[in-house]
């Protein structure tokens, strides 16, 4: 699904490895990295994760220290704050 969203946008942006690090759609033709770099596979399955079940940022909210934080900026939205 995920795979299916991107390419329909980037379709370059697939390599036999997956997905390609980075790309720019701001330049004249867009521009994609050639290069897969193993240490951001591990950031974009938490992304992955986290876009599909919310898993991340609700063990995330559960620190007490990101919830302290969250209470001393005022965030108040129910979503971000869970006793």
């Amino acid at each position: 699904m995920i795979k299916e969203k991107v390419l329909n946008n980037v379709p370059e942006l697939w390599s036999k490895y997956g997905f390609l690090d980075s790309y720019n759609r701001d330049v004249t033709s867009n521009w994609v990295s050639d290069r897969v770099i193993g240490i951001d596979k591990g950031v974009t399955l938490l992304m992955i994760e986290n876009y599909q079940t919310g898993l991340i940022w609700d063990l995330y909210m559960k620190n007490d220290f990101v919830k302290n934080g969250a209470k001393i900026l005022g965030w108040k939205h129910n979503n971000l704050i869970s006793s």
